[in-house]
């Protein structure tokens, strides 16, 4: 809701933000074109958040012009947020997401191990089955 009247004059630009009154969390950023005395553009946010474990996990968000803040991101409604997540000893994590709403995600990584196998007979063929 907003609880102010907007009002600009010809040239001139502004960007207002809009919080929702409820919890306060920023839905929207209006802008006023410099040559226009409309208001042109209203967008609504959504926030991307990822908890990790391990938490010392580095975690890159790509969102075009839009920079991530820690672990989370705010982009507007349906732009495409690709994330990775790594740390050494780990398996990294590559996603995409579409952004429709809040979301927030925890995510364990998965530990890398290292198997040594010694076969007897030495020349013993060994075959590694993955089971997920």
């Amino acid at each position: 809701m907003i609880r102010k009247k907007l009002t600009g004059r010809k040239n001139t630009s502004a960007s207002y933000l809009i919080y929702n009154d409820k919890d306060g969390y920023k839905i929207g950023n209006l802008i006023w074109d410099k040559t226009k005395t409309e208001l042109l553009t209203l967008y609504a946010y959504t926030t991307l958040t990822i908890n990790v474990n391990p938490s010392d996990a580095k975690i890159t968000f790509d969102a075009g012009e839009y920079k991530q803040n820690g672990n989370s991101i705010s982009v507007p409604i349906g732009t495409e947020v690709n994330y990775k997540i790594e740390r050494d000893g780990y398996v990294p994590i590559e996603r995409r997401l579409i952004m429709t709403s809040d979301t927030e995600l925890n995510i364990d990584l998965i530990e890398l191990v290292t198997i040594t196998i010694e076969p007897t007979p030495s020349n013993a063929i060994v075959t590694i089955t993955f089971i997920e």
